[in-house]
């Protein structure tokens, strides 16, 4: 599948699921967002309690609930998803088979999701690590400011680069766990397999798939804060006082930003299920197996 046979597979398919996707998306994303303001206003008024330098073991458990609950919603949402693409591709979606798909695959889901993470843990604390020790050893002063500063941008990059590398491994793993009952590290290992040969195809479309949602998400903030800074009278809004119709856009803005976050949330679950559904249909004959179980098999 090229990477434009994919981006039509996603819209065509977010088309066809799009009223569904909207009460799956504010099903899940409305109550999400109230309480991360909630958690936020919590975690604030408890560390302004202990003046700023709260006990390790209070931050331990706030981090702990914050990724429970995160690993949760997700769960929940990708599960809706991927069920409803899993759905229209058969024929035809419904909110009903969604929620008996959540309750019946939540688990395996919630437990894939885990295991990306766990996965991804050591590669995000050594990504960590050498940030912090070439931003601690990089001289940005005198002549080597210039080169320091490519050589930054090239550490990115590359690290970047792995990032996306093991978004185009794992991609599938969800939706193994959606379609083929597969937990933890079995759903990892089997996205790894359906990957397999293909994996420079599946990360030249993870890599365009992400820098499409990059340059929208970098054009509505450029445009917002453009036009704040120009109510604004050319006054820096992010550190002087600004003027009301500046702070009235931006406010907008915040939820213009959920409106949106709503609206193109979907993309990124259909993006895995077309993904893994084309490399099925290529390998296995995913199609063929889609119609038996419509007509009442059992086929994995």
């Amino acid at each position: 599948m090229s990477a434009a046979e994919l981006l039509d597979s996603v819209i065509d398919l977010y088309k066809k699921t799009f009223w569904r996707q909207m009460v799956r998306a504010m099903l899940f994303g409305v109550p999400a967002y109230i309480f991360l303001f909630l958690y936020a206003f919590f975690v604030l008024v408890v560390f302004g309690a202990t003046r700023g330098t709260p006990p390790i073991l209070l931050t331990v458990v706030f981090v702990a609930i914050f990724a429970a609950c995160f690993f949760i919603w997700e769960a929940l949402s990708v599960t809706g998803n991927i069920s409803l693409v899993k759905q229209a591709y058969a024929g035809k979606a419904s909110l009903d088979v969604m929620f008996k798909d959540i309750k019946r695959s939540f688990f395996n889901t919630f437990t894939a999701v885990c295991a990306v993470f766990l996965t991804a843990a050591p590669l995000i604390t050594a990504a960590a690590f050498v940030i912090r020790r070439v931003a601690g050893a990089v001289d940005i002063s005198g002549v080597w400011r210039t080169l320091s500063v490519v050589y930054i941008i090239i550490i990115i990059a590359v690290i970047y680069l792995f990032t996306v590398a093991f978004e185009a491994l794992t991609t599938a793993a969800v939706p193994v766990s959606v379609f083929e009952d597969k937990k933890f590290f079995t759903a990892v290992f089997r996205s790894f397999a359906i990957v397999g040969n293909d994996f420079f195809k599946i990360f030249g479309l993870v890599f365009v798939w992400r820098m499409i949602v990059l340059i929208v998400n970098i054009s509505f903030m450029v445009v917002f804060y453009l036009a704040a800074g120009y109510l604004n009278n050319g006054v820096n809004f992010l550190t002087d006082n600004y003027s009301p119709a500046a702070f009235s856009l931006l406010i907008g803005n915040n939820f213009i930003s959920v409106a949106l976050t709503l609206l193109f949330s979907p993309f990124g679950g259909i993006f895995a299920a077309c993904v893994y559904m084309g490399q099925r249909v290529k390998k296995e004959g995913f199609d063929i197996i889609m119609q038996i179980e419509n007509l009442g098999g059992d086929i994995k």
